[in-house]
């Protein structure tokens, strides 16, 4: 159900910080270049197509493949240190935000049939030629009602979890520019670490852009965007936006989000990768002005913005087959 227990917070740091990490990098980066031949630009800081349930989500979830699988079944892996600082509201439509400022472990695996990287994992289901499918995970992290001024006095929003295929057919990829239309379907469920709930479902086509350059032999940019709506089912509106009547106040009335069309979303990501180090930045812009929950009380501002920054330092990496 929408509303978790307290008992998250005295869970465990670790455990809060694992979910909280699960949603920055799956929930707005893009995913990681899958296996250019020299590893090339392993970005992907950048704007989410899947985004992790449109709450504080994003997604992220900021997620379109920046780049298309070689011909090569080698099996490839990086690995390195970051740190990341971001600002995003509580979730989307909130007038309450947060920062966070944090280390991530940097990892990237590349094989013929599974990615794993700094975002999702995908395990590719189809690819031929033009269309890929691609089974891929995300998320978003819990929201303490004390903290947010609209939810005060109902329970906290509980993490959720997204699994679902991303279709994605690619119409024009010319001088490292790519042009694609996404389609990513996913089954959402929360959970306050005790227990799972049904949080309904998510559908988000988008229009991906994606150009490369390269200024020198080391330095290595990919700029990308993507634009489009989102849709849930009741469920998902209602797990973000709905109001019991046992939490209704004289200023928060009692609400039963329908579901439908969930607002527009348009993510900027670019990023940089010279030698071993990486960099990435991303902002993210909503609009729930036509959306079928605006006039939920919980709804507070009618666009959202998120941004981030975050840099990485790849210590190690194998270019060959691995065991």
């Amino acid at each position: 159900m929408r509303g978790g227990k307290k008992g998250w917070r005295q869970s465990g740091g670790c455990r809060v910080l694992i979910v909280v990490h699960g949603f920055l990098f799956s929930g707005w980066l893009s995913t990681v270049a899958a296996g250019e031949a020299e590893l090339a630009p392993a970005s992907g800081f950048g704007p989410d197509s899947t985004a992790a349930a449109e709450s504080t989500s994003v997604t992220g979830e900021i997620a379109g493949d920046t780049a298309r699988h070689t011909e090569s079944t080698q099996a490839e892996w990086e690995l390195g240190i970051g740190g990341t600082a971001v600002h995003i509201p509580h979730y989307i439509g909130a007038d309450d935000a947060r920062d966070y400022v944090l280390p991530f472990p940097y990892f990237v695996y590349r094989s013929e049939r599974l990615n794993v990287d700094r975002n999702f994992i995908h395990g590719k289901l189809l690819e031929r030629d033009d269309l890929k499918i691609e089974l891929s995970l995300s998320g978003t992290p819990p929201v303490d009602s004390d903290d947010n001024d609209a939810r005060a006095g109902m329970p906290d929003l509980d993490a959720t979890g997204e699994l679902g295929p991303s279709i994605q057919y690619t119409f024009r990829e010319a001088d490292d520019q790519i042009w694609r239309a996404d389609l990513a379907i996913r089954k959402v469920i929360g959970t306050d670490f005790s227990r799972i709930s049904n949080a309904g479902y998510t559908v988000s086509p988008q229009l991906y852009f994606s150009q490369r350059w390269q200024t020198d032999a080391n330095t290595r940019w990919q700029f990308e965007s993507t634009l489009g709506p989102s849709y849930g089912d009741n469920r998902y509106h209602d797990f973000f936006y709905a109001v019991a009547p046992a939490y209704a106040t004289s200023d928060r009335a009692a609400y039963d989000a329908a579901g439908g069309f969930g607002g527009w979303r348009w993510a900027l990501g670019l990023t940089r990768r010279e030698g071993n180090f990486w960099f990435g930045a991303f902002v993210r812009y909503y609009d729930l002005s036509d959306a079928v929950f605006l006039d939920s009380p919980l709804v507070r501002r009618e666009h959202s913005v998120l941004a981030g920054f975050a840099v990485a330092w790849i210590l190690k990496a194998n270019r060959n087959p691995l065991p």
